[in-house]
């Protein structure tokens, strides 16, 4: 949701105040500034919490401060594309600041139950549809179009065979790649499966 700081205090009661190291850093809002919907990337393990509703932090542990987006973050683009996005549709509720054109920095925190997110779409990265005056997770759903519950269930079911395929990758002892697995090119990964003598389904199945 696009909201001003102002309109934002007015109607939770809770203040926008993001930590002095950030708002050193970066550009914290004036009262009548706003802040559109903003998107993050935060793996596929993090979506398949997402998704099953067991997400309980937005970033790593350990991680201090979360980059947030107003698009599809473009160095996760065809991971996004895959597998979808995490929205934040009341971004205020994190005190983020603009740390430059399209990208945010805000506290890392752990996910209250009732907090406003929720898991776009592979057809809406692709396609985007607008959530600026969108504030709770069902309006949204019903922005995504009546193919949402069919994506959640297919995405889910890839999530579970990736993430099953790294799992095997590593106890293989092969050394991780410098980018996501779902982004390198199929013959790729599948050599690389056949040196460490795995076989998962998720190249096989989905990862063409």
């Amino acid at each position: 949701m696009k909201e001003s700081v102002q309109n934002f205090e007015r109607r939770t009661g809770l203040r926008y105040a993001p930590p002095a190291t950030l708002a050193a850093a970066a550009h914290a809002l004036a009262r009548r500034e706003s802040c559109p919907t903003l998107f993050r990337y935060p793996g596929p393990q993090g979506l398949a919490q997402l998704i099953g509703g067991t997400l309980r932090e937005l970033s790593p542990p350990g991680t201090p401060w979360i980059w947030l987006h107003e698009k599809t973050p473009p160095e996760r683009k065809l991971s996004a594309q895959r597998f979808g996005l995490l929205a934040i549709l009341q971004p205020l509720r994190l005190s983020p600041v603009r740390e430059g054109k399209g990208v945010w920095l805000a506290q890392a925190h752990a996910v209250a139950p009732d907090e406003p997110l929720v898991w776009v779409p592979p057809s809406a990265v692709k396609r985007p549809v607008g959530l600026d005056r969108v504030n709770q997770p069902e309006q949204a759903v019903s922005r995504f179009g009546p193919s949402y519950e069919a994506q959640r269930r297919q995405v889910t079911e890839q999530l579970d065979a990736y993430l099953e395929e790294l799992s095997l990758l590593e106890q293989a002892g092969v050394e991780p790649p410098r980018k996501p697995w779902c982004e390198l090119s199929a013959a790729t990964r599948k050599r690389k499966l056949a040196q460490a003598g795995v076989k998962a389904r998720w190249t096989r199945e989905f990862g063409k």
